[in-house]
């Protein structure tokens, strides 16, 4: 049986979703990012994995418009909220990615 080295050519494929306060990366706030790593079962179908999130603390003078927050459903003052600053938040989300491309054998993680 192949495995997902194999079949994505020494390429982990993981899954990234993010929340912003807005369109534009230079202004607006990153407000939650998550990964989804991707896992192949014994016949070779893609299957959901361990899935890891954390809330972004914005940065200074970061536009976050209402509306981005009235769509996310996103609640920056509640209190189960835990933000991280950016550069915290994205070596939280590398290191389980890392452990995967270790375990799996392959060279690099590809973001889908």
């Amino acid at each position: 049986m192949a495995s997902i080295a194999d079949r994505f050519r020494g390429f982990l494929p993981v899954a990234l979703d993010v929340e912003t306060g807005g369109f534009n990366a230079r202004t607006d706030a990153l407000l939650e990012i998550a990964v989804c790593l991707v896992h192949m079962d014994d016949f070779g179908r893609l299957k959901v994995g361990e899935t890891c999130s954390v809330d972004v603390e914005p940065f200074d003078g970061a536009n976050i418009d209402p509306r981005s927050l009235e769509f996310t459903g996103i609640e920056l003052d509640d209190p189960a909220r835990d933000p991280l600053v950016e550069k915290e938040a994205l070596r939280r989300l590398c290191q389980p990615v890392r452990n995967e491309v270790r375990a799996t054998g392959c060279q690099r993680a590809i973001l889908v």
